[in-house]
């Protein structure tokens, strides 16, 4: 059986699903790189420095399904933000622009990209950026072809 030598990079359908496998890992591992390290560290913190709309431990736990329709849509990068081994991208896509979380590094900003939608989640308070997005779509992010 012949196998596809390709580098990863250059494979996109092998890096698709490894971005969501990541996905699906960071999900059932419920994502150490954001959970406290005990609890008595959250309720230690002063209730003036936690967020009102601070995010689960597990960012996807409260996530919405796509509306039918919403499964993928097209755009282009219009900013990026890393954040350790996720990216958040500003997609527009027609008059909106979209805030979207993918794993890696994401796409650099004038790249027409493809967003495979695996849910949303609003008023998502992103710790490592200090920063709340009001509607934060997660996905995995090709380039439009």
């Amino acid at each position: 059986m012949a196998t596809d030598a390709r580098p990863l990079a250059t494979n996109p359908c092998l890096f698709a699903r490894l971005q969501w496998e990541w996905l699906l890992a960071a999900l059932l591992l419920g994502c150490e790189a954001v959970r406290p390290a005990s609890a008595s560290a959250v309720e230690s913190t002063p209730a003036s420095a936690q967020s009102p709309q601070s995010s689960p431990a597990i960012p996807l736990a409260d996530m919405t399904p796509p509306p039918a329709g919403d499964e993928r849509f097209e755009g282009v990068v219009e900013q990026r933000l890393e954040a350790g081994a996720y990216a958040y991208l500003a997609v527009r896509s027609g008059d909106a622009l979209r805030w979207v979380a993918t794993m890696g590094e994401g796409r650099p900003p004038g790249t027409r990209v493809v967003v495979k939608s695996m849910g949303t989640r609003t008023d998502f308070f992103s710790r490592r950026l200090d920063r709340t997005f009001s509607e934060l779509v997660f996905g995995v992010v090709d380039d439009a072809v």
